[in-house]
């Protein structure tokens, strides 16, 4: 086992991404939340979309519904992409930890490992990020990913 195995390096990239699945973890009840507000909100729109079209409710009032509904979605895909972005910093971290605590830990691969955690990026921005930081030259497989279906940063997909 290395040195580093027998410090405290391996137990904080642990907790590190233990605190991150909780993070992930918490938020999920709030979201749930919020789906069901959205949800209650379409219906609410249908029902005054009907009063309206009996000439009950003012246009002005549906739009403004239906807009907010349409926010709460773009919010509700916000959170599944900080959520993947999470996911993503938690699985770097245990790669990471795994390589510091296995028994050849003075002759890491690191990079089939920094291959290994860029390769899961689904964002551009994220490869860009590591790519940075990280640096092209030290991961020689740095092209090989398939970029067609990437997300850039800031966009938000509705499914």
């Amino acid at each position: 086992m290395s040195d580093l195995a027998n410090t405290p390096v391996a137990a904080l990239l642990e907790l590190a991404a233990s605190q991150l699945e909780v993070a992930a973890h918490t938020s999920d009840a709030r979201v749930e939340t919020l789906a069901s507000s959205i949800a209650a909100l379409v219906t609410l729109g249908a029902e005054l979309k009907a009063a309206n079209d009996a000439g009950l409710a003012p246009e002005a009032l549906v739009r403004k519904i239906v807009e907010e509904a349409q926010n709460a979605v773009v919010a509700m895909q916000f959170h599944d992409q900080l959520v993947q972005r999470m996911a993503h910093v938690r699985d770097a971290l245990t790669e990471l930890n795994e390589a510091l605590s296995s028994p050849s830990a003075t002759e890491v691969d690191w990079a089939t490992v920094l291959a290994g955690i860029r390769f899961r990026y689904s964002m551009e921005d994220e490869r860009m990020l590591f790519d940075r930081i990280i640096g092209a030259a030290a991961c020689p497989d740095v092209n090989c990913h398939d970029s067609t279906h990437d997300s850039l940063r800031s966009s938000v997909e509705i499914f």
